[in-house]
């Protein structure tokens, strides 16, 4: 019976020292830390549908983002192979909830980018054109 408390105790904890901190990674809009060619990302994701029936009014759904892109290729116009894990929630709500989540979803993403503009050596403006693959991993 003791080991089961501790046991118990320990999945807690763990849940929470994970949990605070991912919602340290989202309180930054975007983390991004770019180096040879591949970019980490990380960030809080809050979605609403115009549709009254999927997301009640003045509420949205919310959840949580990850992922790496690479670029191949190319400086100025290149290739992009990625992936992204998401959770997020189904449900619409008024307040946001990022770590209440039923739906998970891994995402293969492809597509090309480019530079838009050269505003010094270290700042470039790029845009990116995406065909992404979902496959859900967990739904209700």
């Amino acid at each position: 019976m003791h080991t089961q408390n501790t046991v118990s105790v320990f999945n807690r904890f763990h849940f929470l020292s994970m949990k605070y901190g991912l919602l340290i990674v989202m309180f930054f809009p975007v983390l991004l830390f770019s180096q040879a060619g591949a970019s980490v990302y990380a960030g809080p994701v809050t979605g609403f549908s115009p549709d009254g029936n999927i997301t009640s009014s003045g509420q949205a759904h919310y959840g949580w983002a990850a992922g790496l892109d690479a670029r191949i290729a190319g400086d100025d116009m290149y290739f992009i192979i990625g992936g992204q894990y998401q959770q997020l929630s189904l449900v619409s709500s008024s307040q946001p909830a990022f770590f209440d989540n039923d739906w998970t979803v891994a995402s293969g993403r492809c597509g090309l980018g480019g530079t838009l503009f050269r505003l010094s050596s270290a700042s470039i403006i790029r845009a990116k054109a995406l065909a992404s693959f979902n496959f859900n991993l967990e739904a209700p």
